[in-house]
């Protein structure tokens, strides 16, 4: 029961966070809507949001002129949106299945 009333939350700031991202996104180079994001979905998902993070930082710098359409140039629902998947899976199977399972593992080895 509280497993899914943390998930419950967990998931509501997640989505609270996308909202408010897209909401306050402002097209041009003096948005920080990017930054708000990336550090609110990386604190929600910490630490494998680090990993994200720093993955797409250099996947942008150095793969951007690979791509289609750069990420930026992508209408705000849609790069955010993508990019918040990726957090929200990654932090779900950190923070739900995971560290669970990890925590079940050492009060088994612990009690033997």
């Amino acid at each position: 029961m509280i497993k899914h009333i943390v998930f419950c939350i967990w998931m509501a700031l997640c989505c609270g966070v996308l909202l408010f991202t897209i909401y306050i996104y402002a097209p041009g180079p003096s948005s920080d809507a990017g930054i708000l994001f990336a550090a609110a979905m990386t604190a929600l998902t910490f630490p494998s949001g680090l990993l994200v993070s720093a993955s797409i930082a250099m996947l942008s710098m150095h793969h951007q002129e690979h791509w289609l359409a750069p990420i930026e140039d992508l209408p705000p629902f849609m790069s955010f949106g993508f990019l918040w998947v990726i957090f929200c899976v990654l932090g779900y199977l950190q923070w739900f299945k995971v560290l669970p399972w990890l925590w079940v593992k050492i009060r088994a080895f612990l009690t033997q």
